[in-house]
């Protein structure tokens, strides 16, 4: 019966040393950090610098791990070298770092003291401290670090709103979260507004956050989760690229709905979203040469109800409508390419006919017409042993109008719609 009191007054011992902040020592202290998040302090052991003479004749090797002693009258301080060091041959020095094995007596190392190895050391002549350790300092004690984890878990330390808002952020369901300052609330309380996500119980969420913000709400302060007055907008952009390409049209989509989801999310509560500043957040997409906003809040009951945006309301963008028009040059357009085509015999039917649809592969590749393209097609014509020379005429037919003009060699590249490109010969025979 003795034995068994024994052994139940040991565990009680142990449960109450680890068990409980006041008492835990060591590693069961430790663990009570790692539950409220706080490491306890830990020492720094510079390194101390050792100077081995060696034996030039040979080449000298020390392993990592090798054991020296170092230290005079006050005793004698264990080090190990960090990494293996070789003293090659025609070498009469090296210096390589160790570690003391404690901390404990490595203040009484000083330069110029004589260090040991442990087991001889072939080749090995002298050796001495050349840098002893400086700032060293111990792991923090077990009674400031209680201090500092008693404090941490009595909350009274400080905690500002936008912390809070902050740590709201991480909890599962949370959009949106801001500090606001309530003026209809007194002091003492701190009120924060979210946005949960679509689906999800806001009463849920607002456990789940107040779950999270209770280890750190500091004593007599009051925390009240509200939801956002959501103002929500749709917005329409017509945009005009400066190229005619499919992969073009869809990078500009996309860049024009990131910049505006960003425009939105960067407003402030209570800030009204304006056409101007969208404006100025979307000049900045490549590949656009004009483009036009339009900006709507949402209404309710047949458009018969608008929400005002207050201090404790958020603009929030629902639906975005991006319209892409291909540029103005070559839209509406008939294009005639002309080849006047000088020839010492009629062209056959086949050969025509691969001169025009070579002629369409190069504009097509181009996706357009200009002084380059005109070049390439004089050349695939030339290449024949029948022609022996070439005029190319460019003809363009607005649709609009009716009017029809001659390309210059000279313009910038002319949009073709592969559609409304035909391709004509007209022969010279000499």
């Amino acid at each position: 019966m003795a034995d068994g009191f024994t052994r139940q007054r040991e565990h009680i011992d142990l449960v109450n040393s680890s068990a409980f902040i006041t008492k835990a020592t060591g590693v069961h202290l430790d663990l009570h950090g790692q539950q409220l998040g706080i490491q306890r302090i830990r020492g720094t052991v510079p390194m101390v610098a050792i100077e081995m003479e060696c034996d030039p004749s040979v080449q000298v090797e020390v392993p990592a791990g090798t054991r020296f002693y170092a230290g005079g009258d006050d005793g004698l301080v264990p080090l190990e070298s960090i990494t293996s060091v070789v003293c090659g041959v025609g070498s009469e020095k090296m210096v390589m770092e160790t570690l003391p094995v404690s901390i404990d007596d490595v203040s009484s190392l000083t330069e110029g003291q004589e260090v040991a190895p442990e087991s001889p050391i072939a080749g090995s002549g002298p050796i001495k401290v050349i840098r002893p350790p400086t700032d060293v300092s111990s792991s923090e004690e077990d009674e400031p670090f209680r201090t500092r984890l008693i404090n941490a878990s009595s909350r009274t330390g400080p905690c500002t709103l936008s912390s809070f808002a902050m740590m709201t952020r991480t909890v599962d369901g949370v959009v949106r979260s801001y500090p606001y300052n309530d003026p209809r609330t007194g002091p003492g309380v701190a009120t924060i507004l979210i946005e949960a996500r679509e689906n999800e119980d806001p009463a849920m969420v607002s456990q789940r956050i107040m779950e999270r913000l209770e280890p750190f709400r500091p004593a007599g302060i009051r925390i009240v989760v509200r939801p956002i007055q959501r103002i929500e907008y749709k917005v329409r952009v017509k945009v005009v690229t400066t190229m005619d390409h499919k992969l073009v049209r869809g990078k500009v989509r996309q860049a024009i709905q990131v910049a505006t989801y960003e425009y939105f999310e960067g407003l402030g509560l209570g800030t009204v979203p304006a056409p101007d500043g969208l404006r100025i957040a979307l000049s900045g997409v490549a590949d656009v040469s004009s483009f036009s906003v339009q900006m709507e809040q949402l209404t309710f009951n047949k458009g018969t109800v608008s929400l005002e945006m207050g201090p404790d309301s958020k603009a929030v963008l629902t639906n975005i409508i991006v319209d892409v028009d291909r540029p103005l040059e070559g839209r509406g357009q008939d294009v005639e390419v002309l080849l006047e085509v000088k020839a010492s015999t009629p062209l056959t039917k086949l050969g025509r006919k691969e001169i025009m649809d070579r002629t369409k592969v190069l504009i097509k590749a181009r996706d357009g017409i200009d002084q380059q393209v005109m070049k390439e097609i004089g050349a695939l014509v030339l290449a024949r042993d029948d022609v022996s020379s070439v005029s190319i005429h460019v003809h363009i037919t607005d649709e609009a109008t009716g009017r029809t003009t001659m390309r210059s060699p000279s313009d910038p590249l002319t949009k073709v719609d592969q559609d409304r490109l035909e391709v004509s010969i007209r022969e010279d025979i000499q």
